[in-house]
C-alpha cells in the first residue's frame, strides 16, 4: 500500500532506469472522495424509504 503522505508525479514513477528505454505505457489513476463515493448507496436507499408507508422509516 502507498503512503498517504507521499506523492510523486507519474512521470517520474514512469521514468526507466538510466540504460533503459520505456517504448509503451498505459496509466490508470482514480481517485474518490467520500460523498461521490456514498451517492449510489444513499440513492438506493432513499428509493427504498420513499416507497414505504412506515412512518418511522
Amino acid at each position: 500500500m502507498l503512503a498517504p503522505d507521499s506523492r510523486s508525479l507519474l512521470v517520474d514513477a514512469l521514468r526507466p532506469p538510466l540504460g533503459a528505454r520505456l517504448s509503451r505505457a498505459v496509466a490508470l489513476t482514480f481517485t474518490l472522495d467520500l460523498e461521490s463515493l456514498l451517492v449510489a448507496p444513499l440513492a438506493f436507499a432513499a428509493h427504498g424509504l420513499r416507497e414505504s408507508t412506515d412512518p418511522i422509516a
